[in-house]
């Protein structure tokens, strides 16, 4: 069902105007990952949001600042046990 649905859209959504709706949207959502990553120093509260924001970073820009700044803070979250690879995770009860 999603098959069909990507394979009939996606034509669709990449002529105009839908393909500058597209390329607006990742540039608002961008804006929203900088915004969250500046306020939290590159630190967020959880393990997968701290990935996807990491991952969104590389994908705009492997070799950017967002990435680097990301890159330096992964020591706080990964580090390797006596039994394998650990992960922090930040909980607020």
């Amino acid at each position: 069902m999603w098959d069909s649905f990507y394979i009939c859209t996606q034509p669709l959504l990449t002529h105009w105007p839908f393909n500058k709706l597209s390329q607006k949207v990742i540039e608002v959502t961008m804006k929203h990952v900088h915004y969250e990553d500046e306020n939290s120093r590159y630190i967020a509260i959880g393990s997968v949001e701290k990935v996807l924001c990491m991952l969104a970073c590389w994908v705009e820009d492997p070799h950017g600042d967002y990435f680097k700044k990301h890159l330096a803070t992964i020591p706080d979250y990964m580090w390797i046990g006596e039994d394998g690879l650990k992960m922090q995770v930040f909980m607020h009860f």
